[in-house]
């Protein structure tokens, strides 16, 4: 990498407007109600994807689909919330359970 290229890098190649229709896709987002995580989901929800928003507290999950679905009215998507903390194992089985009823 070149130093004129650190210092002003390239517009990069491959960005969400790249990205086909993900319609037919399904996706579990840990930490989605904010940061990157939030991003993510904003991303993949704009292109009509079903997105998992896996999150500890349920007034979180609802305020991040809440902020999504504001953005992007026009989405065919879902988003569903699951609310789950990964450091309490005795959660994630409840879970994963609500996903695999929910999804085939």
């Amino acid at each position: 990498m070149s130093v004129r290229s650190q210092i002003f890098p390239p517009s990069p190649t491959f960005t969400g407007t790249s990205l086909p229709s993900l319609s037919s896709r399904i996706y579990v987002i840990t930490g989605a109600t904010s940061g990157v995580g939030l991003e993510l989901a904003k991303i993949l929800f704009s292109k009509d994807a079903v997105v998992y928003i896996a999150a500890r507290t349920a007034a979180r999950i609802t305020s991040a689909i809440e902020t999504i679905k504001a953005l992007f009215p026009e989405s065919t998507g879902r988003l569903v919330p699951l609310e789950v903390d990964l450091s309490d194992l005795k959660s994630i089985a409840p879970a994963a359970r609500l996903f695999k009823a929910m999804e085939t």
